[in-house]
């Protein structure tokens, strides 16, 4: 049963969970102080969507890929590393259930209720978790000059077309349920749309390889464009002198929040 749970959240991913528990708790209303980093996390995503437009909607261009925009992503990932640990903690505690599912002996009832323990105040901590982190991102974006769309962009091309990282890993860190259809969706546009601006441009030969590659993403349903180490010469030339500050501001516990925004309800908060 252990195992079974922990499989149910990781499958529905931690944005998920958090919309059920968050609807739960804010709707039986013991989760006032919980509704506050999301109030704040609305607040500046209404502001980022009035500055550069619907994240759904996003239509990268040339002028995105460039050793400026790769500074200020980094500077917005720099301060959302104080807040990976949190979602360790949370992983590590389902991590201990399923081992004890997994041993094969009977354990203790003290043990079993410590276990029970962890993963409910886990459970009810993603919530929390998951505002905060929000809240942080959307923040550091506005001060960053940099809407969300064009984060999802740069953080995809970087760590999993670049970097090769799993997507949609949960969030302790070890399992991938990859991407949903509204990301994989999401991410093809991306791509045809940042075709045709280099199209625009002039860059005929980079345009025809990303009108490619966005026709194989929507004929596979596979949301990572040019996975495999594939990525063009132009754009792994500009993450390669930046490869170890990639590296040290990624957290794989969050990887399943990233691209996501959160919407309220009346009483209740959402994730999506």
């Amino acid at each position: 049963m252990a195992g079974r749970g922990r499989k149910i959240m990781i499958g529905c991913g931690i944005g998920c969970a958090a919309a059920l528990v968050l609807t739960i708790i804010v709707t039986v209303g013991g989760g006032l102080l919980l509704m506050r980093p999301f109030n704040r996390a609305i607040e500046d995503q209404e502001v980022l969507a009035d500055r550069y437009g619907d994240r759904d909607a996003y239509a990268p261009g040339p002028q995105t890929m460039t050793p400026e925009r790769l500074d200020r992503f980094l500077a917005v990932r720099a301060p959302l590393q104080d807040l990976c640990i949190g979602f360790e903690e949370i992983g590590e505690a389902f991590t201990a259930m399923e081992e004890i599912d997994k041993s094969g002996e009977a354990p203790s009832s003290g043990l079993i209720l410590k276990s029970v323990g962890d993963v409910m105040g886990a459970a009810f901590g993603i919530a929390g978790k998951l505002g905060e982190y929000t809240e942080a991102r959307n923040a550091a974006l506005v001060e960053q000059d940099m809407g969300l769309g064009e984060y999802v962009w740069i953080y995809t091309l970087a760590y999993y077309s670049y970097l090769g990282r799993e997507p949609g890993t949960g969030f302790d860190g070890s399992e991938s349920a990859g991407m949903s259809g509204a990301e994989i969706d999401l991410l093809t546009s991306m791509a045809r749309r940042y075709g045709e601006n280099l199209a625009a441009a002039g860059r005929s030969e980079e345009a025809a390889l990303w009108e490619a590659e966005s026709r194989r993403m929507a004929r596979t349903e596979e949301g990572v464009p040019f996975a495999g180490g594939d990525l063009p010469a132009t754009l792994a030339d500009l993450f390669e002198p930046r490869r170890a500050e990639l590296e040290a501001v990624f957290c794989p516990h969050t990887a399943d929040v990233e691209f996501g925004e959160v919407e309220r309800k009346g009483l209740s908060i959402r994730s999506r």
